[in-house]
């Protein structure tokens, strides 16, 4: 019902990952997904790239130089902290914003 009285948009998700495919290849691209075969979700990359495209979109501001790092710990037994390279960071921060476009075009 909040919906009906404002235009809604919708964050352009599956764009951003096309378009990070055509900017940086197949075998980047396939890690922005688990690669467990029964598994269709998203990699922690894949995750912060969607996190990226909502951030532009919600905010109305560009992705790009935001110092926030993704970094999860794997499983319980191994006390190993990852991190998302600052390398991968700015990739998925700029292919979000490609993607999103100006100021005017999120509001």
């Amino acid at each position: 019902m909040a919906c009906s009285l404002k235009p809604c948009r919708v964050a352009p998700v599956g764009l951003a990952f096309a378009r990070y495919k055509n900017d940086y290849g197949t075998e980047k691209f396939m890690k922005l997904h688990k690669q467990d075969p029964e598994d269709h979700h998203s990699s922690n990359k894949g995750s912060y790239l969607a996190a990226c495209v909502h951030y532009s979109m919600i905010f109305g501001e560009p992705c790009t130089g935001n110092s926030y790092r993704r970094s999860w710990r794997a499983g319980k037994d191994n006390g190993k902290t990852y991190k998302i390279t600052d390398e991968n960071t700015k990739e998925l921060q700029e292919t979000a914003d490609k993607i999103v476009g100006t100021k005017d075009l999120r509001m």
